[in-house]
């Protein structure tokens, strides 16, 4: 994972998840993960109702916004202390984007 190359939004990131990216796929069809890195985010802890990948209104309750593309097989922690248990990492179930209009920066939302 690339660090946050936001810099017009990177004021706005004052929290820190973890993402730990699929790295390849084991004998039993399993995803198979590489190492937690620490991304700089903005995190909310709200209901939205957002569509799923499957196009169905469904309801999130945290979501965050970065600089960085996490895909929907990544798994996130929310907290430095949940690290050594992958019991507590969430995968998002929506992910948008959108440019800045006077940067072209790119802005994403994750929604878990």
């Amino acid at each position: 994972m690339q660090e946050d190359v936001m810099s017009s939004f990177s004021h706005l990131f004052t929290d820190t998840v973890y993402v730990s990216n699929p790295t390849s796929i084991d004998a039993y069809g399993e995803a198979a993960y590489g190492p937690y890195v620490a991304m700089s985010c903005a995190l909310e802890h709200a209901f939205n109702r957002v569509l799923d990948l499957n196009g169905n209104e469904v309801t999130s309750s945290n979501s965050i916004a970065h600089g960085s593309a996490i895909s929907l097989n990544s798994r996130v922690i929310f907290s430095a202390a949940d690290l050594g248990d992958n019991s507590k990492a969430r995968k998002p179930i929506a992910v948008t984007s959108a440019p800045s209009r006077l940067t072209g920066d790119i802005l994403y939302e994750s929604y878990f």
